[in-house]
């Protein structure tokens, strides 16, 4: 047996991170229901895929909650319109 000294024999398990700019996560989704996680809960978004630019369509379920996973800001969709939570 030969001593590596670059062997780990419990290597470090890879951390995932979200590829930049996606640091808003869904921590209440309306769509959940008892068990089942919902479409969107514990997903991360980027701001531009939450904002709803004029003209638009609200797409986002009403009650939807986005959390920052930097600063801890919370935003909620009330009657199709961004707000803060």
């Amino acid at each position: 047996m030969y001593l590596n000294p670059t062997f780990q024999e419990f290597p470090v398990e890879a951390v995932y991170r979200p590829p930049k700019g996606y640091e808003w996560k869904v921590v209440v989704d309306p769509t959940r229901s008892m068990d089942e996680p919902g479409l969107f809960y514990g997903r991360l978004f980027r701001i531009f895929d939450i904002h709803i630019y004029p003209g638009e369509k609200p797409t986002w379920p009403n009650g939807i909650v986005f959390q920052s996973v930097k600063t801890g800001e919370k935003l909620t969709y009330v009657q199709g319109k961004l707000q803060k939570a």
